[in-house]
């Protein structure tokens, strides 16, 4: 919870809207587009509602907020710099993820404990997948099949194979796990567990899972990609962990100015 905001408006911002109600919230926020030559301010577009996350396309022709009061996201063109009518999801629209050829985009929906497919040409929702309770953060599999969940009132991660989602697998890691993103090679997924301290690596091959001690808070996670490594924040100490991926310990921490959300890390060329 930010400073300054109360714990009735944080509970609020993040509580789904009743099932099949697309809001009637009188909140407006602003999304703001930066241009990346020059850093300044390209476009404010107001959007109906909270939003929780943002996510763009790989091709950066669109991007999509959540609105986890009004069921549903916002869709913003960003060629003609406008935002499109709210696009229904399900009860408490969370996170946002493309998959890789950007052809769909799959949404977490906190209330009912699924997560939607939706075709971003036609924007209507192809497909819905069971999970657990309350999911959260989504991360893509960098080969396109494997899309994981974590699942926060189950204490579970959810690994939907995306060609056969009957073969969706859950694994147990403990309580209130956060972030989540997965390695290069797409066989582990790692999340951050924090209420219990730690960073759970799974392998999708049934190798054991693999734990680190991380104290205090462990929070959002990235894996940087062709570096071996993984960065982890808190959520109590202004800092980010460094982590080996392969023998997953600890090898320097980098203090920040605050408590660190999310990280995205700018594409190799």
């Amino acid at each position: 919870k930010p400073a300054g905001v109360a714990e009735e408006d944080h509970t609020a911002h993040h509580a789904p809207g009743k099932p099949g109600d697309a809001g009637t919230v009188a909140v407006v926020s602003t999304v703001t587009i930066i241009r990346q030559s020059d850093l300044k301010v390209e476009r404010q577009i107001d959007v109906p509602g909270a939003v929780h996350h943002v996510a763009a396309s790989p091709d950066s022709r669109v991007a999509v907020v959540t609105h986890p009061a009004r069921n549903g996201i916002t869709v913003i063109d960003l060629v003609a710099l406008e935002a499109r009518p709210l696009v229904a999801t399900g009860p408490g629209a969370n996170y946002a993820v493309f998959s890789n050829d950007g052809a769909l985009v799959y949404v977490s929906n906190g209330g009912n404990g699924t997560v939607t497919a939706l075709n971003t040409k036609t924007w209507k929702v192809v497909q819905t997948f069971k999970v657990g309770k309350e999911p959260e953060h989504l991360a893509m599999a960098p080969n396109g099949r494997h899309l994981y969940v974590n699942n926060v009132k189950s204490g579970t991660v959810s690994e939907i194979y995306l060609i056969d989602p009957r073969r969706t697998r859950e694994y147990r890691v403990g309580a209130n796990p956060h972030g989540v993103d997965v390695s290069d090679d797409s066989d582990w997924s790692y999340v951050a567990v924090q209420d219990e301290n730690k960073l759970v690596a799974i392998n999708r091959k049934k190798q054991p899972q693999r734990t680190l001690a991380l104290t205090p808070e462990p929070y959002h996670l990235a894996v940087v990609r062709g570096r071996g490594k993984i960065y982890v924040s808190s959520a109590k100490e202004p800092k980010i962990w460094v982590v080996d991926a392969s023998t997953l310990r600890v090898v320097r921490e980098i203090p920040i100015g605050g408590k660190g959300h999310q990280m995205v890390q700018e594409p190799r060329t």
